[in-house]
């Protein structure tokens, strides 16, 4: 299992690099400028952005018409996620822990996107692709650690999962 949460790590951190990358592509800059100030929770976090890490995220293969597989994410979706009369969605995480084949499942579907390289698909495509590895992998975090009432109540070395390094 140690391997699995390398893995998780290690998606975790191309997510947030990716994400950085995308935000920096996306919003206007300073020509001069190569950081930006991101706000969270009332501080303010300077992250410097790099040419080279923005120019290699920054790619993307319109023409490549293939749709990235996300079938056993969607059948762990159907098979977990309840509707509630409140009109928002709940996930069994208790559920998928005790489900070892759909748990094997979801560790199988994050090992596949972390072999992807997202950039030769089209920019709808790593979307969707950068979307469903975050829900997955905070899916798989929270399920791993079950029965917990929130994300928020998992704690590593006493931090919270928010300050987790997962992905790389």
């Amino acid at each position: 299992m140690t391997e699995v949460k390398h893995l998780v790590r290690c998606l975790v951190t191309s997510i947030i690099t990716a994400l950085i990358a995308f935000q920096s592509v996306s919003q206007p800059s300073s020509a001069d400028s190569e950081s930006s100030d991101i706000e969270s929770s009332g501080d303010t976090t300077s992250i410097s952005h790099s040419n080279e890490i923005t120019a290699f995220w920054n790619v993307s293969d319109e023409s490549n018409k293939k749709s990235i597989t996300h079938t056993a994410w969607q059948d762990i979706l159907d098979n977990f996620l309840e509707e509630h009369d409140s009109g928002i969605n709940r996930f069994d995480y208790t559920a998928l822990k005790e489900d070892l084949e759909r748990m094997e499942s979801l560790i199988e579907y994050l090992l596949q996107l972390s072999e992807l390289d997202p950039r030769s698909h089209s920019k709808s495509e790593q979307l969707a692709y950068w979307i469903n590895l975050y829900n997955a992998t905070a899916v798989y975090l929270v399920a791993s650690q079950s029965p917990v009432k929130s994300i928020k109540d998992i704690k590593f070395a006493n931090s919270s999962a928010w300050r987790l390094l997962l992905l790389t």
